[in-house]
């Protein structure tokens, strides 16, 4: 998954309480945070510009 598309999910405004709005450095610093806990990897490769995640 890419940090646009975990935005995209988390500030969905439909059926989510509460609504949020996260920004892409609040992205980066949780996803940072779940690296250090072994929980995402950055993935490279698959034909795309994108940096992408996985858990």
């Amino acid at each position: 998954m890419t940090i646009n598309g975990i935005m995209t999910a988390y500030n969905q405004k439909s059926s989510r309480n509460p609504v949020m709005t996260l920004d892409e450095q609040m992205v980066q610093i949780g996803i940072d945070s779940l690296r250090g806990k072994g929980l995402v990897n950055t993935v490279v490769g698959g034909g795309t510009n994108a940096r992408l995640f996985s858990s």
